[in-house]
């Protein structure tokens, strides 16, 4: 284990390479640890375990050979979308020959292949008539998962009440019920098993998605809030 953490696989020799290809065939297909359980608890558990073993790889691969395979931060919206189709192929690679088809990362690089080249959208292009934006209850949903989160790691009510309003901007009654109907409104019961799932995670000592690696959860939650008002400015 501690070889796979701290080299880069280019640099092996063959017998290495044996000894890293040994463990990864003593961790493949382990079943899910309870069988019988939902199948929505059983697919987290496996996305978790995908998540564990591609954090293994990018160790494996090195800082700097990740940042190069990843490029540099574009500098226009041509540059990003050729660059999010580069990435998305690049990710495509973890799921091997079942990405394909609606929904794949596959159908994600055509797209911003062509968008890049002035088609219109297809698989991003607008659905339906909602008259409040996904995007906005996208953030509102973000300072509920903070919420859950934050009381998963034992902060009190008052206080992670007081600093998730603070950073979306908005009155604590106002996140806790009008944004919270919207949510279930929007996506049912779904929302409010990500928030359980969030606070279990935090009570089993794990970070939310929300924050970068390397980074605190006050920066994080600033960061989300400074992303809602900035999505209210644009409506």
């Amino acid at each position: 284990m501690n070889l796979i953490k701290t080299v880069d696989l280019g640099r092996l020799s063959e017998e290495e390479l044996d000894l890293v290809f040994e463990f990864i065939e003593l961790l493949k297909d382990r079943p899910i640890s309870a069988s019988t359980m939902p199948v929505h608890l059983q697919r987290r558990e496996s996305i978790g375990r995908v998540i564990s073993m591609l954090d293994l790889a990018r160790r494996a691969c090195g800082a700097s050979t990740v940042r190069l395979a990843y490029g540099d931060p574009a500098t226009s919206r041509e540059e990003g979308l050729i660059a999010l189709a580069e990435r998305a192929r690049l990710a495509s690679y973890a799921f091997g020959t079942i990405d394909f088809g609606h929904g794949s990362l596959s159908e994600v690089e055509s797209e911003a292949r062509a968008v890049s080249q002035s088609d219109l959208p297809r698989v991003f292009a607008k659905l339906g008539n909602r008259k409040k934006t996904v995007r906005l209850l996208q953030a509102k949903f973000t300072a509920l998962r903070w919420d859950f989160w934050l009381a998963g790691r034992g902060l009190e009510g008052p206080e992670r009440r007081s600093k998730i309003a603070n950073a979306f901007g908005a009155e604590w009654e106002t996140i806790a019920r009008r944004w919270k109907d919207d949510v279930v409104n929007a996506w049912g019961d779904e929302a409010l098993v990500r928030l359980r799932g969030d606070q279990r995670d935090a009570e089993n000592g794990l970070r939310i998605d929300r924050m970068r690696r390397n980074e605190d959860w006050h920066a994080a939650l600033a960061r989300d809030g400074q992303r809602y008002q900035a999505q209210l400015r644009e409506r």
